[in-house]
């Protein structure tokens, strides 16, 4: 099911809309690295200057992925 489908699905079940205006979701492609855009989305905080670091903001975490994994990626792009 593609992103848009999915949104669409969610409000018509609730009514609700699933993302805020001017945000979206986002497939990954065969060719993108799951790592990768994990470490762009783990460093909104610290762009947006709520945290330094990726693991000093109280809300980082991942099922997929240890903070060690995080911050190797963290270190070898930042």
């Amino acid at each position: 099911m593609r992103s848009s489908d999915r949104g669409f699905a969610f409000a018509q079940r609730s009514g609700q809309r699933l993302w805020q205006d001017g945000y979206y979701d986002h497939v990954l492609r065969d060719d993108e690295s799951t790592i990768a855009v994990a470490r762009y989305i783990f460093e909104n905080p610290v762009r947006a200057g709520l945290a330094r670091r990726v693991d000093a903001y109280p809300h980082s975490g991942s099922e997929v992925f240890s903070m060690a994994e995080i911050l190797t990626a963290w270190d070898a792009q930042g």
